[in-house]
């Protein structure tokens, strides 16, 4: 990797008004024990994006409809450096989320996150903001356990 390359101040130079969440917050919170070198994860308004390069990966995942991003744009309130972060459980959320939409990860969403190191009471007030219940459902199935592979 080049000297001073940051892949997350790349990923807010190629949009702006993207959030660093997914694997990449999970694994900084030690939540997963590692994502890919020289990849970061962020979600975003409008159609999903890779971008790659010998000195990493920035994978944009988006929320395509303009009603489902209004309605699950929250939990981004973390600012460093002027790059946008979510919190751990929105972190969790949205990976649930895109997982549930066919997006594989790098780690097992059953059984590699340390799901008790979440708030409880914030990912209950998370979660009643989505309005499937089928992905309700799901998340409670695996914050309790009872999803397996």
């Amino acid at each position: 990797m080049a000297p001073g390359f940051d892949p997350e101040w790349l990923s807010r130079r190629i949009c702006p008004h993207s959030a660093i969440s997914l694997g990449t917050v999970l694994a900084k919170e030690a939540l997963i024990g590692s994502i890919p070198a020289k990849t970061v994860y962020a979600v975003k308004i409008g159609k999903s994006r890779h971008y790659r390069s010998s000195l990493g990966q920035v994978v944009h995942l988006g929320f395509s409809s303009v009603q489902t991003a209004n309605d699950m744009w929250f939990g981004y309130d973390r600012f460093e450096n002027g790059i946008n972060y979510a919190d751990k459980e929105k972190a969790f959320l949205d990976t649930l989320y895109f997982y549930q939409l066919g997006h594989k990860f790098s780690f097992n969403v059953y059984h590699d996150i340390a799901v008790d190191r979440l708030s409880r009471p914030i990912l209950e007030s998370y979660l009643a903001r989505y309005k499937n219940p089928k992905f309700q459902t799901f998340v409670k199935g695996v914050i309790d356990g009872q999803y397996s592979i």
